[in-house]
């Protein structure tokens, strides 16, 4: 069939992607939480390793034991807890200024989401195994003294225990990879094909 050149030709659609600038709310969304967690943990870590947890045991039975519970815990969880709060706000800082270049579409964005996607599963890795092979022992211990402490037998000692049993559980752990490995993976795939090359300012 001979195409008529006088007919007019449907017009081509040269509009950009909608996925950056969706990504790219996302991506400042997400960064702006993990930022504040983390930020609040390292703040809870600094003040339990100043001492200034008598509040979490201000009226219980044994309150002694129990704030020396308290700081054998923070002085075991300290510098793991500043490498994971290191971690989360690099790279959550770092996010959050590449979501503003994804809304934008700058180049430069879209191939940092792809080095920020693999090296956020990499820190994922590392925050994970610091959390396996410190934070979760210093749980279990924790939680061992706690409930000692309220005596045997007691209500207390039964819900320390449970605590015990729910913080040292894989599933905490489970759940961090499955809160946070999601989206470094969908901004490596999403980010690194042609179309995204081509849609993206250099």
């Amino acid at each position: 069939m001979i195409t008529d050149p006088q007919q007019p030709q449907p017009p081509i659609d040269v509009r950009p992607p909608t996925g950056p600038k969706v990504l790219g709310v996302l991506s400042i969304i997400f960064a702006s939480i993990t930022l504040l967690f983390s930020l609040m943990n390292g703040w809870m870590s600094m003040a339990g390793q100043q001492g200034n947890s008598t509040w979490m045991v201000k009226g219980l039975p044994n309150a002694e034991a129990r704030t020396t519970a308290y700081k054998r815990f923070y002085e075991a969880t300290h510098p793991a807890t500043v490498a994971q709060t290191m971690i989360y706000t690099l790279m959550s800082a770092a996010l959050l200024i590449i979501g503003i270049g994804q809304l934008k579409y700058r180049g430069w964005a879209r191939s940092l989401s792809v080095y920020w996607g693999i090296l956020a599963l990499l820190s994922l890795a590392a925050s994970v195994l610091i959390s396996l092979l410190v934070v979760r022992p210093a749980n279990q211990a924790l939680f061992q003294e706690l409930s000692q402490a309220a005596g045997s037998g007691s209500v207390d000692s039964a819900v320390n225990s449970m605590l015990g049993s729910f913080a040292s559980s894989p599933l905490m752990i489970l759940g961090s990879l499955i809160f946070y490995a999601p989206y470094p993976i969908i901004l490596v795939l999403y980010f690194s094909r042609a179309r995204m090359r081509a849609a993206m300012e250099a």
